[in-house]
């Protein structure tokens, strides 16, 4: 079965659907039920809710903005804390015009704690979320990684890598947003 089914109102070929779903082929492979948390921000003014696309095995919830976002996977991984549950994985998944609007001052915060939370940021416009990498790559005790949904294995093994590092991580994926680019 599929981990990301993907939701309504995703274009045809869609870029971040894509890389959603190589998140969860890279996270969920040999997890149980409830062992994936995903908050996500807006992506694009597509889709409202790309949370709905996970399946049962992926405790997943819509935020308003990254600040909302981040906030919400604070909690979730400080009740999987209490409850003893450090193995399991919280992500936030945010867009490149999100973390822009917002700044990426939102995330230092997150990175300065040590949080094991992860964040993917897709980039549907490119530089903006590249920004964000440069910005973020040498930081001590944060992984950073950037990569594109059309070259599969490469976006699985980076993928696969922060959710495996213990502590937080950033991955920047390129994820075309159709419309934005005048292809759909």
């Amino acid at each position: 079965a599929l981990a990301y089914r993907g939701v309504a109102g995703s274009c045809a070929g869609c870029g971040p659907s894509t890389v959603l779903r190589l998140l969860a082929t890279a996270t969920l492979h040999d997890r149980t039920a409830d062992a994936l948390g995903v908050v996500t921000a807006p992506v694009c003014g597509v889709v409202a809710s790309w949370a709905d696309g996970f399946d049962r095995r992926v405790t997943s919830e819509t935020a308003l903005d990254l600040q909302t976002a981040i906030t919400a996977a604070w909690a979730l991984r400080d009740r999987w804390d209490a409850d003893g549950r450090r193995d399991r994985r919280v992500w936030i998944v945010a867009g490149d015009l999100d973390v822009a609007a917002t700044g990426v001052a939102a995330l230092d915060a997150l990175f300065d704690s040590g949080t094991d939370i992860k964040v993917l940021i897709l980039a549907t416009d490119g530089p903006p979320g590249a920004d964000v990498a440069t910005r973020i790559v040498g930081r001590d005790g944060v992984y950073a990684a950037r990569t594109t949904g059309a070259h599969l294995v490469h976006a699985v093994h980076v993928l696969n890598d922060a959710d495996a590092f213990p502590g937080p991580a950033v991955v920047v994926a390129y994820a075309a947003c159709q419309p934005f680019h005048g292809i759909a």
